[in-house]
């Protein structure tokens, strides 16, 4: 671990025993300290990106970390340099610098473990397109969110469109798009945007913080269930409710044969702490 990963290791009060490896570093668009972190003993790994924004993960794979990196440093500037960038493109260049962004926001939705996005700054355009595409989201009570393409005389193309009204439902997605509105963290849980706001700490570190005290209470669980779980969440939502029923019996019928499955009953009558090993 070079001393930029020492660095975000002391600054966010980790224990350097707990990490294996520490790799990338944003820069420009998502500014400083940033990177992938995996830990052992099935703790928590994580892309930080932004000052003060992240997603996290119980898993992740280096690949999909490095994608991660490369497509969110080209969307978002601070200063307005991507912006400036998309003018320079061909107009054949611009869809398909937009279907990366969609894809990558497609592949964070389905990505077999929970995903948590941790919002401590500023989430707009393409960025809160990423934390849309993420099972929960946590802010800070001053992060600011909104999808404002419709004031560049586009629209939200990254997935934009399909995430956020399967998540506030359509009546609301379209007066937020449509108003391109940015709303403050409190606004956001009012009406269901994220899951959690926090008040914002000295450190502008709320959102991440508590977004690890979630993490842990999710590790625990049966990793095979929670994987399941959210197939069938996702799965179900695409079709009517007696067809989604079927789809989440058949997610079901996938874990009964399960070790971790005796081994919860198991540790449960004996009241102990059941000891999961994702078979």
């Amino acid at each position: 671990m070079g001393k930029r990963g020492r660095g975000v290791v002391d600054y966010y009060g980790l224990d350097p025993s707990d990490i294996d490896v520490y790799m990338g570093t944003f820069t420009k668009s998502f500014g400083a300290a940033g990177g992938y972190i995996a830990g052992k003993k099935n703790l928590i790994d994580f892309i930080r990106c932004n000052s003060h924004s992240a997603l996290y993960a119980t898993s992740i794979s280096p690949p999909i970390a490095q994608q991660i990196i490369s497509v969110i440093e080209s969307i978002d500037s601070e200063d307005g340099a991507d912006l400036k960038e998309r003018l320079k493109m061909k107009e054949e260049d611009v869809d398909g610098f937009v279907a990366k962004l969609r894809s990558l926001a497609f592949k964070i939705h389905q990505f077999r473990k929970p995903t948590i996005a941790a919002l401590d700054g500023v989430a707009l355009g393409g960025g809160l397109e990423m934390a849309l595409a993420c099972d929960i989201r946590v802010c800070s009570s001053d992060c600011k969110l909104g999808l404002v393409e419709t004031r560049l005389a586009i629209f939200p193309g990254a997935g934009g469109t399909q995430f956020l009204p399967r998540i506030i439902g359509p009546a609301k997605a379209k007066e937020l798009i449509f108003s391109a509105c940015i709303l403050n963290g409190e606004e956001a849980e009012k009406i269901g945007l994220v899951n959690q706001t926090h008040l914002q700490n000295e450190n502008k570190n709320a959102a991440y913080l508590n977004s690890i005290n979630l993490a842990k209470k999710i590790i625990p669980n049966g990793p095979i269930a929670l994987e399941a779980a959210k197939k069938s969440i996702n799965t179900g939502l695409n079709y009517e409710l007696e067809k989604s029923l079927e789809i989440e019996r058949s997610f079901y019928q996938k874990i009964i044969p399960t070790k971790d499955r005796i081994e919860g009953l198991k540790s449960f009558i004996e009241k102990r702490k059941p000891i999961y090993k994702g078979e």
